[in-house]
């Protein structure tokens, strides 16, 4: 660690969509300055994937601040208080720390009279409520929302005053809350800036307007370009914001200084869909949230920062990840884990029991908890998510979405077709606990869209070689060309796999007609020995995976899940063990000149335990730890020398794993 402690700031955007910054990718250049230092300045890490705990202010800036969930910190709603400890409390015994909110869901409890009494207020508002955000601070200053500059250059100016204090002083901590972006409803300069996107000037009703939902209720049908309007003006709040933060961090000794700008939740402008403003909702517009991370040198040392971050993380992250900065902390307190570190399959949570937005309902209509029990809750193993609504009297379900096909989630009804498709699958189980909870799982075999016969092969007493109880299938099973697919039984298949793998063959057929067997992941020759990634697109115990592009033609398949064509192509009922087999296959096709592919049909392998919790980590699968002991070895060797010797001198063969290549010289 270093001998001097870094300083930590932490910059709170309030209600900043990741998609509408320009350095997330946006058309719009509403984030030029931010962009420019993450190009030209080390230390800086984008992370793509960051998800809010919530949709609105409250509860997410307190899992900022505390790295836990809404149902751990306590501030579900306005009537609670804080039940767990900040981040400011953590770093108090060692920092001057600092706390500078700009909006009512972090009001201090410190709210005098006067101050009321310049807001023209009597008494203090029923929502203000003393939720314990001065605590933890030597210093706590709030200013009300519309008070951009009042927060901002409050901040401005303790960290020029700092940075000129002479070394060896107490390191300090800044949590510094902006609501800039917010209040675009506001008529401000910086947001009728957004004409200039426009071409022609903001419409005098939406100069100012109240904020949330009433608006897009009252001009809907009225301004047919109503949603253009709003969005200009938001995008030229961030521009604002772009520029303010860049003078905040310009004051900042990055030498020491961790710094770490992220949003609460984002901003909706979907009308069609009802999903306009914040609050009550929990679709990717509100959740997925920018998050910049400069790590200073004094932390990093010798390593380096990684520029972009692309697996999954959630705002619960930062806390615990600015702990291990600063002092190696480290607490199973947590919901949140490091920052920086590995990928690993895990669920981020989200919900709001506080609001709700019914869905599809007409005029748009936010209900509140003040008038009967809601919630709403998402579960996103990236990248499938789920939301469960609730309200009284009635429940809807949302069905599962699929992020990396759906990322704003437009088509959340995938899966839910009534017809069977002509597909057949075959899988081959062992053990009956792990397939109930996986494969037996999946929603379309669930709702019988793919034809699935199960061979029960406890003890071997189905047979001894998998390829014999293949080969059985086929004959069984293969009638003309439709393809037949064969899966293990701990693979989940997302909602709406059927559609999407058929679809996929079929493209596949017009763009090579002689393919013969197709998967979900493949390799091409010499891929190991290169140190190159597979191809194909799928999640298992480390994290979600997408190597592309595709479809990809390969020299191998995963066996995880195998398409073969049509009965022209056999398994080799003569095979022993329960390994290989996908090699021998592809060597069967290569040898009858027919193509092996990759398709974008994304699932996952080894979802689930037996207790419906994730598979956390690979060495957690009994299957993958068994791969250490000497009698996975000798039942691979025994698949492995039989396929080497039938196809020696007659095809180069490829396998999918290290496995392989260390028996085989190569691969």
């Amino acid at each position: 660690m270093p001998t001097k402690l870094p300083n930590v700031l932490v910059v709170i955007a309030d209600t900043v969509r990741a998609d509408h910054l320009s350095v997330y990718g946006y058309q719009r250049e509403t984030s030029p300055l931010m962009a420019r230092r993450l190009a030209s300045s080390t230390g800086w890490t984008l992370f793509e994937r960051c998800y809010s705990t919530a949709g609105w202010t409250l509860p997410a800036c307190a899992s900022i601040m505390t790295g836990q969930s809404p149902d751990r910190h306590g501030l579900v709603d306005h009537s609670r208080r804080f039940t767990t400890d900040k981040l400011s409390t953590a770093l108090r015994p060692t920092h001057r720390t600092v706390g500078i909110g700009n909006n009512g869901n972090l009001v201090s409890d410190a709210l005098s009279a006067e101050t009321l009494d310049s807001l023209g207020l009597a008494r203090r508002p029923k929502k203000w409520n003393h939720f314990g955000w001065d605590d933890g601070f030597d210093r706590y200053e709030w200013f009300p929302h519309d008070q951009h500059w009042k927060a901002l250059n409050k901040a401005q100016r303790l960290l020029r005053r700092w940075r000129h204090e002479p070394p060896g002083g107490q390191p300090w901590f800044m949590m510094l809350h902006t609501n800039l972006a917010h209040d675009y409803n506001l008529d401000r300069p910086y947001y009728d800036g957004g004409e200039r996107f426009l071409g022609r000037p903001i419409d005098p009703e939406l100069r100012s307007f109240r904020d949330g939902p009433e608006i897009w209720n009252e001009l809907g049908g009225q301004l047919s370009d109503l949603t253009q309007q709003i969005v200009a003006k938001y995008d030229a709040g961030l521009g604002r914001l772009d520029r303010a933060l860049n003078n905040i961090v310009d004051e900042v000794d990055l030498d020491n200084t961790i710094v770490v700008i992220v949003s609460d939740h984002g901003e909706g402008f979907d009308l069609e869909r009802g999903r306009v403003h914040h609050c009550g909702r929990l679709h990717e517009d509100l959740l997925h949230v920018p998050l910049l991370v400069h790590t200073p040198q004094s932390v990093a040392g010798a390593s380096s920062v990684p520029r972009v971050v692309r697996h999954a993380r959630s705002v619960t992250d930062i806390m615990p990840t600015v702990l291990r900065m600063v002092d190696g902390t480290s607490s199973s307190l947590f919901d949140g884990t490091d920052l920086f570190g590995p990928e690993r399959h895990r669920t981020i949570h989200a919900m709001d029991s506080a609001y709700l937005y019914r869905p599809d309902e007409r005029p748009i209509r936010r209900l509140s908890s003040d008038h009967g029990p809601l919630r709403i809750d998402s579960y996103i193993n990236y990248p499938l998510k789920t939301t469960t609504y609730s309200w009284e009297p009635q429940q809807r379900a949302i069905e599962q979405v699929n992020l990396v096909y759906d990322p704003l989630e437009d088509e959340l009804a995938a899966g839910d077709q009534s017809a069977a498709s002509q597909l057949q699958a075959v899988t081959v189980v062992v053990d009956f606990d792990e397939y109930a909870h996986n494969l037996a799982q999946s929603p379309d075999i669930a709702k019988g869209l793919l034809r699935l016969e199960v061979i029960d092969n406890r003890g071997n007493q189905a047979g001894e070689g998998i390829g014999a109880l293949y080969a059985a299938a086929q004959e069984r099973l293969s009638s003309g060309s439709a393809p037949l697919v064969f899966v293990h039984p701990d693979v989940y298949l997302p909602a709406g796999w059927v559609e999407r793998i058929t679809t996929k063959l079929s493209e596949l057929t017009a763009l090579d007609p002689t393919w013969g067997v197709a998967g979900i992941a493949g390799r091409v020759h010499g891929s190991i020995d290169r140190g190159e990634t597979g191809k194909g697109h799928w999640a298992d115990p480390h994290g979600h995976r997408r190597f592309g592009p595709l479809p990809h033609k390969v020299d191998v398949i995963d066996e995880l899940v195998m398409i073969v064509r049509d009965g022209t192509l056999a398994f080799d009922k003569h095979m022993p063990g329960f390994h290989c087999y996908g090699t021998d296959l592809c060597a069967t096709a290569h040898e009858a000149g027919r193509s092996v592919w990759v398709v974008e049909a994304f699932a996952w392998h080894k979802m689930r335990q037996s207790d419906r919790s994730l598979v956390a980590r690979s060495d957690r699968s009994a299957k993958i730890a068994e791969r250490t002991e000497n009698s996975f070895s000798d039942a691979f060797a025994l698949s492995a020398a039989y396929v080497r010797d039938k196809w020696q001198g007659k095809q180069t063969l490829s396998g999918m794993t290290e496995f392989w290549r260390d028996f085989y010289g190569e691969g």
